[in-house]
């Protein structure tokens, strides 16, 4: 395709446009990461409660529920695992997520449309 591409359409392909967008790049790392995190938060959380809920039989034969704040030890720290998670998750996009500015949005336009 010679000439201009619009990039507000959809009708162009990647090989029309040419090289990879560094902005996609770092949005497909940033990306990764927060599925790894969310990942590894969805199978601790219940790796945790299922390991630390006791039994049938144990609560049949009077064993007693470890409780924290009133809730069992099995619902908290799943509980605390999530806050923790979303803490995590708030710092990394404040702190070391880049959005590129308009400015440099435009002139990465203004590049490819010669």
């Amino acid at each position: 395709m010679s000439g201009k591409v619009d990039l507000n359409s959809r009708n162009y392909t990647n090989s029309d446009i040419g090289e990879e967008d560094p902005r996609l790049v770092s949005g497909r790392k940033d990306a990764v990461f927060v599925q790894v995190i969310l990942g590894v938060f969805t199978v601790m959380p219940i790796a945790t409660g299922y390991m630390l809920s006791p039994t049938i039989a144990e609560l049949q034969a009077g064993a007693e529920l470890k409780v924290l704040l009133g809730y069992p030890l099995w619902v908290m720290i799943p509980v605390f695992m999530y806050v923790i998670e979303y803490v995590i998750l708030l710092i990394y996009v404040t702190k070391f997520m880049k959005t590129p500015s308009l400015e440099a949005r435009m002139s990465l336009a203004d590049e490819r449309e010669v």
